[in-house]
């Protein structure tokens, strides 16, 4: 029996679809429908080998003309079975049989069993999620149908209602032309007053809608988010995570993120992270992301946030969450924080188990690795932060990471986040000190960004020793007041053969201003407070100072002078004073801060003070002069060096070191007294450059604009060489032959 049924509907399907569509009597309609039909069910192949426009066109003249409950019941079911067919889904549209009155009319029949079949049939084609079968579908009123079955409470067909009114919402054409009919306005308010299970078969629903931008601003001038704050009670699962959901489509609404902006709502949220009964994934994904959201768009939610103790949460979680969340859920966690570093709370999140936190993820996860770099650049303008860095030395790691670094992207946010850092004097050092500098220099050529040429002009700026040595020059805003090295180059090695010095143990200048008082008390008579009880011979009065002070920064100055320059690395000849140990050796000058104290009297102070730039320059010039001349007026210029020689390693023998405060020396040539004048000049308020060229020093001064009272003297705008050793001050126009004939003896 069975294998004759097989042949039999092998071979006889076409003859029994050509009986069915040529023949019209009831009977053999019935008959053979039922055959066609149940042939399908037997072998699902059939239904592809059989379907053709005929046979759909005779399927739909039986459906319209029939009143035979039989042959309707078989038809429908016929054809329920071709629509499981590729060529149904491709050509159901195209071959303009299908009628959707036929369909709505079957909706309303009284016969269950054609009313179920019809909607097996609504549920088949908006189960092909094809988009233009599904705007025709909603075009022509299928879900507002739908809508109407729900709220008639027909209870045989409600799952099969919302599966269809979500299968066809799930396209946004689809769901904006269902907002735009009447029907939208009763199905907002139907929401009100839902059941509970309706509410949990609604909301995927929801989701999708709120999904469009048009359809959240109707939704909001419906007040839709009381719906939102009446359903935030639910403790189901399922709720919670379509309410999440829909929370976060509304959260691209500005005006549903005002609304939403209440303690309970983020208090709500909170409670949903915190909740270990809820899954990680997606409750506590989306509860991430919605507050998020909230924070990131809503500036007033910070504070709620904050109230309802979130920043603790945050922190505890970026700080021990990564091995507890999902990576989606962390990297919620690491948005949020960001957020929160950007704001006026950012003083909250300041502590160290969030720093240790951030370098980590930063050196070890590579994935996370820019992120960490964005928040290291939030947080480089807070002190915290920074002593952070410096103590614990990571700025190297940051260095040690650009250097690995591939992507251009990369690259060029690494230097950001450096150029960020290195406004700060105490990193700008520790990177002077790891040959940044060379690092910058090298990719210059390649990379060509700006930034980078920033970056050298900003180093430069923190140690000016070596902005002298690379450029040869420090223009008037280049102020000389404290950590200025400079290494006399001109001594010859022969003078030091005899006095157990090595052929490197050059002098080397320090400028050194520590001012604490500059005017005890200036009353209306000018008068000057004389501050001689300053002056102490303390050459051997040392003080050692750890390196966290703010006096070690000249140590690494010294430093990295020597490692990015031409300069021979081993400046100091006592190994005691190594730029390795953790104390350092430091001379307090007082000589040159009676220097600028004596001098601010007699420029400001004074009765007869100078009144014009010139005669400030010659009174400064003069004073050089006068304290660096010693003994030179009364030696014979042959023997000047030899002097000046034997005076240099005096200081140094006595002192212990190389290195010389500049108001020590008795003695100066063009170095010594450029530098002093600099100096001296910086400290008060007058505007002055020095410049060298091999082994020559001098000074030069600007007049910017023409005066009459200086031009009465000769003075013109331009650059003026100040005579230091000759005339002293007075002043040479640059490329005059007076200035050349001043510079041109010490020039190679």
């Amino acid at each position: 029996m069975f294998g004759c049924f097989k042949i039999y509907t092998e071979v006889g399907c076409f003859a029994v679809e050509t009986i069915y569509i040529e023949i019209h009597d009831n009977f053999i309609k019935e008959c053979s429908s039922f055959i066609l039909w149940q042939y399908i069910i037997y072998n699902q192949i059939i239904a592809s080998q059989i379907y053709s426009t005929q046979l759909l066109q005779a399927i739909f003249e039986d459906i319209r003309q029939s009143h035979d409950i039989d042959i309707l019941f078989n038809c429908l079911n016929l054809y329920r079975l071709l629509l499981d067919t590729q060529l149904a889904k491709e050509d159901t549209l195209r071959n303009g049989l299908f009628s959707f009155q036929v369909v709505k009319c079957l909706l309303t029949c009284e016969q269950d069993e054609v009313k179920d079949l019809i909607m097996n049939i609504v549920l088949t084609l908006t189960t092909w999620r094809s988009e233009e079968m599904n705007l025709f579908l909603t075009d022509s009123g299928l879900v507002q149908i739908m809508f109407n079955m729900l709220l008639k409470n027909e209870r045989a067909y409600t799952n099969r209602a919302y599966d269809v009114i979500q299968n066809c919402l799930s396209h946004e054409k689809c769901a904006l032309s269902f907002s735009k009919c009447l029907e939208f306005r009763e199905f907002v308010n139907w929401l009100k007053s839902c059941s509970n299970k309706s509410i949990l078969r609604i909301l995927p629903v929801l989701e999708i809608l709120t999904k469009v931008p048009e359809i959240r601003d109707t939704l909001h001038g419906l007040c839709f988010e009381k719906i939102i704050f009446s359903w935030m009670k639910y403790k189901h699962s399922d709720v919670i995570e379509y309410l999440l959901k829909i929370f976060n489509n509304l959260t691209e609404h500005k005006r549903f993120c005002q609304d939403f902006c209440r303690y309970a709502v983020i208090n709500t949220i909170k409670s949903y992270i915190v909740d270990e009964t809820l899954p990680q994934i997606p409750h506590c994904e989306d509860a991430l992301l919605a507050l998020e959201n909230m924070l990131s768009r809503q500036q007033d939610s910070l504070r709620l946030f904050m109230l309802a103790g979130g920043i603790p949460l945050i922190e505890d979680l970026f700080v021990t969450g990564e091995e507890k969340l999902s990576d989606e859920g962390y990297k919620h966690v690491i948005a949020i924080l960001h957020v929160l570093l950007s704001s006026d709370y950012v003083n909250h999140l300041l502590h160290g188990p969030i720093f240790e936190k951030i370098f980590d993820l930063y050196i070890e996860n590579s994935c996370l690795n820019l992120k960490m770099l964005e928040l290291i650049n939030l947080l480089a303008k807070h002190e915290e932060f920074r002593c952070f860095i410096y103590e614990n030395d990571l700025i190297n790691d940051i260095v040690t990471m650009l250097k690995k670094e591939k992507t251009s992207y990369g690259t060029q946010y690494h230097l950001e986040v450096l150029s960020n850092l290195v406004k700060y004097k105490q990193i700008g050092y520790q990177l002077l000190d790891l040959e940044f500098l060379q690092f910058l220099k090298s990719v210059q050529p390649k990379l060509n960004l700006p930034i980078i040429r920033n970056m050298i002009n900003d180093m430069h700026d923190y140690c000016l020793t070596l902005k002298f040595y690379e450029t040869n020059r420090l223009d008037v805003h280049n102020k000389l007041d404290d950590r200025f090295y400079l290494i006399q180059e001109k001594l010859s090695e022969e003078a030091f053969a005899n006095r157990n010095f090595t052929s490197s143990s050059k002098p080397v200048y320090v400028v050194s201003v520590r001012l604490m008082k500059l005017i005890s008390e200036i009353d209306n008579s000018k008068t000057f407070v004389s501050s001689t009880h300053l002056i102490e011979d303390n050459a051997k009065g040392r003080r050692y100072l750890s390196t966290t002070s703010a006096i070690s920064d000249q140590n690494l100055s010294l430093k990295a002078l020597y490692q990015h320059s031409r300069i021979p690395e081993n400046i100091l000849y006592d190994r005691r004073v190594s730029f390795l140990t953790k104390d350092e050796l430091y001379y307090n000058d007082y000589y040159l801060e009676h220097y600028i104290l004596t001098l601010m009297r007699d420029l400001y102070f004074v009765d007869d003070a100078p009144k014009n730039l010139t005669e400030k320059i010659r009174l400064v010039a003069q004073y050089v002069a006068q304290k660096l001349s010693g003994i030179f007026i009364n030696l014979k210029e042959e023997e000047k060096p030899r002097v000046f020689q034997e005076h240099i390693c005096s200081l140094q023998q006595s002192m212990g070191m190389n290195i010389i405060p500049i108001g020590y020396l008795r003695m100066g040539d063009h170095c010594e007294r450029a530098l002093l004048f600099k100096v001296l000049c910086d400290n008060l308020c007058i505007p002055t450059t020095l410049c060298r060229d091999n082994e020559m020093y001098w000074n030069e001064v600007t007049y910017a604009n023409y005066d009459e009272e200086e031009g009465s003297k000769g003075i013109i705008p331009g650059v003026y060489v100040v005579d230091l050793m000759n005339t002293v001050g007075k002043l040479m126009p640059l490329h005059s032959l007076e200035a050349y004939d001043y510079l041109s003896p010490k020039i190679k």
